[in-house]
């Protein structure tokens, strides 16, 4: 049985619930064992989130600089041929799609699904968290505190005026979570009476991705559509409400 490398891009926390199903489903298909690549800074997080996979190891770095990988691979992985790597690291790959990041014909939006050819279906398929309920019910302490849990929430930073005018207490989600509980924002999702989501946001691709798998089952749902998209959001679910921005933002 084979063994395979896996490197994503790791700007931030919010990437690992984008690559989540493709490492799953990477793994998934590979017969031998998994190696994945993580920073430090993320490490004790998406261990907890993997923890349910079996052979499947990881390479803990302090930075993802091409000099460090390069050290790695050459003191211990110069004879693993299967190199699931994607972003600027793909230089280091074995098969046809070595180099295709940086190829001069490459789309500028660097889709990595499309660059190298996987079908965007695996993001929700494979997509799976572990919930760690002693994060969880702090979190739920401290929204009770201030919020008595009766609260709305939204995914960016232009609040509708409906909301302001509707809800007594909004809560932003990239304010309140950062990388080391960003999963766990789960139990204020679930909880909440509203949710104001928009396309061009990336917690709106985590809420899509739970209610799409049936972690969650709020309805009350506004989703904002825009003219540029971050994400393909083509199976919206029916009992959402869908507005425009033009008829629903503040300018």
């Amino acid at each position: 049985m084979d063994t395979c490398l896996i490197i994503h891009p790791q700007n931030s926390i919010q990437d690992f619930f984008l690559f989540n199903g493709l490492v799953r489903y990477l793994h998934d298909k590979n017969e031998g064992k998994t190696i994945y690549f993580i920073l430090e800074t993320f490490y004790n997080d998406i261990l907890f989130q993997m923890s349910d996979l079996d052979n499947f190891e990881f390479e803990v770095l302090e930075d993802m600089n091409i000099q460090s990988i390069l050290k790695v691979l050459l003191g211990k992985y110069q004879n693993v041929k299967i190199r699931h790597f994607f972003g600027d690291v793909d230089k280091f790959r074995l098969d046809d799609f070595k180099n295709t990041y940086s190829k001069p014909d490459t789309n500028e939006n660097k889709d990595i699904f499309k660059l190298y050819n996987y079908d965007k279906k695996i993001i929700v398929d494979y997509f799976k968290i572990n919930r760690n309920t002693s994060k969880e019910q702090k979190i739920i302490n401290n929204v009770r505190n201030v919020a008595n849990l009766d609260f709305a929430i939204y995914s960016s930073g232009n609040i509708p005026t409906v909301l302001k005018k509707n809800s007594s207490i909004c809560l932003m989600l990239s304010k309140m979570f950062s990388k080391s509980n960003y999963f766990e924002c789960i139990c204020i999702i679930e909880k909440c009476k509203k949710i104001y989501i928009c396309d061009r946001d990336i917690f709106t691709i985590y809420i899509y991705l739970l209610f799409l798998n049936k972690y969650i089952s709020v309805k009350n749902i506004t989703f904002i559509k825009t003219d540029e998209p971050i994400f393909d959001f083509s199976d919206i679910p029916t009992d959402w409400t869908i507005v425009h921005e033009k008829k629903y933002l503040e300018n």
